[in-house]
């Protein structure tokens, strides 16, 4: 047992946690309900399907753009959009564990560490700002996109302006990555 809970931290941290908010809300019928399993399958269909697309190397293929960036502005740029885009159907934080670990390694050979800091700093930024715009960039997006009723079209139509805005910005933001 004890080999198993060294193994799993992060379950056996949120087993606890989860017991321990039983003490705050103690179980009842409603409990059942608190679970949006429409949600949860949403979720579940959304991981698979990163999970099959990271098995056939279609990261690993957006990836080679990289070899093409030349200087240090235009490799941001590529990252931002990377992370923009890429994050709106496998979610910010998987756009973040895919290319900030990616950009450490490409710019270890930028003695600028300001630079480096800034990139991801973009980078964080465009994951969050492109996966507000889909109904799957985000799980709370699935919440509301469920909870409201709302179609693909009227979710993105809603957040598009603020979305292109955001990527506008950021790529001025780029400008300040030495040439």
């Amino acid at each position: 047992m004890l080999k198993f809970f060294r193994s799993q931290p992060v379950l056996v941290i949120s087993a606890l946690a989860a017991a321990a908010t039983m003490f705050i809300v103690p179980p009842d019928r409603d409990y059942a309900v608190y679970i949006d399993l429409t949600v949860l399958i949403q979720l579940f269909g959304l991981m698979a399907a990163v999970a099959g697309l990271r098995s056939v190397g279609i990261f690993d293929r957006m990836t080679d753009l990289l070899s093409k960036a030349g200087t240090v502005r235009r490799l941001g740029a590529v990252f931002i959009l990377l992370c923009f885009f890429s994050s709106m159907l496998i979610t910010n934080d998987v756009a973040l564990l895919t290319f900030v670990p990616l950009t450490l390694l490409v710019c270890r050979g930028i003695p600028d560490e300001r630079s480096r800091i800034l990139m991801i700093v973009l980078e964080t930024a465009a994951a969050n700002m492109g996966s507000m715009l889909t109904p799957v960039g985000d799980p709370q997006n699935l919440f509301l996109y469920n909870k409201f009723q709302l179609t693909a079209l009227s979710f993105i139509g809603t957040l598009l302006p603020a979305g292109i805005m955001g990527l506008a910005v950021l790529l001025l933001l780029d400008m300040l990555l030495p040439k």
